[in-house]
């Protein structure tokens, strides 16, 4: 969620910058045929399907690969991000639009082009299933003093996030963990922790922490399944359009030597 909170208004993609031939075709197709196809592939001029992957743990185990995200990755990774905050991204990035842009552009403008946001591309691992996309990580090190730099422009949702995030001092913060939807419960969720607390590791940290909403049942089962455990908990604020309820909830986990 991190990145989530540093979306300012003054980095808003500018009116009259040049947009690719996706970019054009995004924007121009229905709202429902861009979430449909967010995270696919434009090929010859036209939206097509996402590759079928074989299914079972087996044939996961085996094909699985982590490797450093690319520059063409990035819509994959608009859809995971907006998946992983329920939302939430999306509509902040819907706040950033100028007249005429989509709110995918806006998303895939940031995630490509601000390599000091914590969500820029190069900042995080993709996993890669027979070679297709399944899911994503990124994180990075909360430093203490914790500073909010510029989140006092953000909107009222996020104060609860940030007061968790100044809780979480010290420890690696998984920032985005996401997987696609047909490629839940086959044991990638467990894989992408354990790739981030490998990562966490090497920052020479005892913790590694996460903020996850109470409404996301099956990801809580997760995070508490996999070793963390609750540290605090702020009540969560709706933003437009969002009929989540409850808190949102700090986990910790300490890294194993």
């Amino acid at each position: 969620m991190d990145e989530i909170r540093r979306l300012a208004p003054r980095s808003v993609l500018q009116p009259g910058g040049r947009e690719t031939s996706e970019e054009r075709q995004l924007q121009n197709a229905p709202a429902a045929a861009r979430l449909t196809y967010c995270g696919e592939r434009p090929k010859g001029g036209t939206l097509v399907a996402r590759p079928s992957v074989r299914r079972g743990g087996a044939t996961m185990n085996a094909n699985l690969r982590f490797r450093r995200a690319r520059e063409s990755d990035v819509l994959d990774l608009v859809c995971l991000i907006d998946s992983a905050s329920r939302g939430l991204a999306l509509w902040l990035w819907s706040t950033l639009r100028v007249p005429g842009q989509s709110t995918i552009e806006v998303g895939r403008h940031r995630i490509r082009m601000l390599s000091a946001s914590p969500l820029y591309y190069g900042a995080f691992t993709v996993a890669e299933i027979d070679g297709v996309i399944a899911g994503a990580l990124t994180g990075r090190l909360i430093p203490i003093p914790y500073e909010r730099g510029d989140s006092a422009d953000l909107p009222d949702v996020f104060a609860p996030l940030l007061e968790l995030e100044a809780v979480a001092a010290g420890s690696w913060y998984l920032t985005i963990v996401s997987v696609y939807p047909e490629f839940r419960g086959r044991g990638l969720g467990s894989a992408l922790l354990g790739k981030a607390e490998e990562i966490a590791r090497l920052a020479e940290v005892a913790q590694m922490s996460l903020i996850v909403e109470e409404a996301n049942a099956g990801a809580l089962r997760l995070y508490l399944r996999y070793g963390f455990e609750e540290w605090s908990r702020r009540p969560y604020i709706a933003f437009p359009g969002s009929k989540d309820e409850g808190d949102w909830i700090l986990l910790k986990k300490e890294i194993a030597r």
